[in-house]
């Protein structure tokens, strides 16, 4: 498969390049997600961090005008969050 995109000519070997960037990319913002879960993990024990909150997360719609005629919707979610009081002060939401 991979070959036949390559011998396909410039479109083909586009379409490579993009698949070959795309994982790369993928690694890095899992690997930075878990590099983040870690360091709040350390700064919580560290900081002596307790539970004081928490909001739910929420479904989003909106609707608007599409070039050329009718309406286009759009649904989205935000996360559930924890509110967390450290000694350093602050109240952090994750």
């Amino acid at each position: 498969m991979i070959r036949e995109m390559w011998e396909g000519g410039w479109a083909g070997r586009s379409l490579l390049a993009i698949f070959a960037s795309i994982i790369p990319l993928i690694s890095l913002i899992i690997w930075a997600g878990l590099q983040s879960d870690r360091a709040w993990a350390l700064f919580k024990i560290e900081h002596n961090c307790r539970i004081v909150g928490k909001m739910s997360g929420d479904v989003i719609t909106s609707f608007g005008p599409v070039t050329g005629g009718g309406v286009a919707m759009s649904v989205g979610a935000t996360p559930g969050k924890t509110g967390w009081q450290c000694d350093d002060g602050m109240t952090y939401w994750r």
